[in-house]
């Protein structure tokens, strides 16, 4: 639902900020036609380049510095990190072999300072955590896992691109529509002598309702 919410929210205030910018940049009450193109596509592009990537950015760059979960030793710390399930593909018996690449380094006070962690924490694991792994070959028992923020983040670009393609569509057709409306309502009211509604005059309306 996190990533159903997240690419709802982008779109509609994508959609808001598509409806307020005009009236924004005809306050400023620009000079030129031109100035004032440019003027909206800077204000819309780099709006719109924000709501879309922050989210992302969010969890492929923040979660695994902001949400980290820590334990007296790596065993306290796993039970709070996998309370809702272990990763597959390893055996959580031997979480000391594989889970260990998965934490912070502890042994710099700089370390600690930087990332705010308290002085009683013996061992912290990432904010994102091992979901799906892949055991390593070899006597070591490590193992190459997937973590939560890959699948959130995927999860997230897939509802974002399945509601661009479906909003974008649903205003094509609405757009159509109108078009077609205004167009048979211009036909209804033409006398007998103007009655013919040429390709370029619909091609006309649809530039006004698009």
């Amino acid at each position: 639902w996190e990533s159903i919410g997240t690419s709802m929210l982008i779109r509609i205030f994508s959609i808001a900020w598509s409806l307020v910018i005009p009236k924004v940049v005809r306050l400023c009450n620009h000079r030129t036609l031109r100035r004032q193109n440019k003027s909206m596509v800077a204000k819309l592009g780099l709006v719109k380049l924000f709501l879309y990537l922050s989210p992302f950015l969010r969890t492929a760059f923040v979660v695994n510095w902001s949400q980290m979960t820590c334990g007296e030793n790596l065993h306290a710390a796993a039970e709070k990190a996998f309370v809702h399930g272990w990763p597959t593909g390893v055996n959580k018996t031997l979480y000391r072999q594989w889970l260990p690449q998965y934490t912070v380094p502890m042994d710099r006070k700089l370390h600690r300072r930087i990332l705010g962690l308290a002085d009683d924490a013996g061992t912290c694991i990432w904010g994102c955590r091992p979901a799906t792994c892949v055991k390593d070959r070899g006597p070591t028992g490590t193992a190459g896992c997937r973590t939560n923020c890959y699948y959130t983040l995927r999860e997230s670009l897939d509802y974002l691109f399945l509601s661009h393609v479906g909003f974008s569509l649903l205003f094509v057709l609405i757009a159509l529509a109108q078009a077609r409306y205004h167009a048979r309502s211009e036909i209804k009211k033409a006398t007998k002598e103007d009655e013919r509604y040429t390709y370029l005059q619909f091609q006309a309306k649809c530039d006004e309702v698009a």
